[in-house]
């Protein structure tokens, strides 16, 4: 299977054990990722990155230079620890450069970002609709 569709646990015979994602949203805690990684029971790290970037001082531009290096270094230090890691990406350009920096997975959009985006395809639908 290509590297992007890999899951970064176990095979598929394990595929019901329950896992544990330590959930990283604060500078605080980027700092002590390795900590963090090598706690027993530990199997991934998830990046959050809107929340991450308010706690560096850019609030919602997840895409900030600070934001994306820290990112960035957060997944070299995994990597070299052997701990799975991923991210949240906002668009399919962003998932593939996380996957090409050698994030193990990468969640696309958020909860928030597909509902704002249908509403939004809606209005616009619901504004057409008067123009005729």
């Amino acid at each position: 299977m290509p590297a992007p569709f890999r899951t970064a646990g176990p095979s598929s015979a394990n595929a019901l054990a329950i896992r544990v994602y330590v959930q990283i949203e604060t500078p605080r805690a980027l700092e002590q990722l390795e900590a963090i990684a090598v706690v027993p029971g530990v199997d991934a790290l998830f990046l959050g990155p809107t929340d991450l970037s308010g706690g560096m001082g850019h609030q919602g531009d997840a895409a900030h230079p600070e934001v994306r290096e820290a990112l960035l270094d957060a997944a070299r230090r995994c990597n070299a620890l052997g701990k799975p890691i991923g991210t949240l990406a906002s668009s399919v350009d962003a998932a593939v450069k996380f996957v090409e920096a050698s994030f193990d997975f990468v969640a696309l959009a958020s909860d928030l970002g597909l509902m704002l985006s249908q509403v939004r395809a809606s209005l616009a639908e619901w504004k057409r609709s008067f123009r005729r």
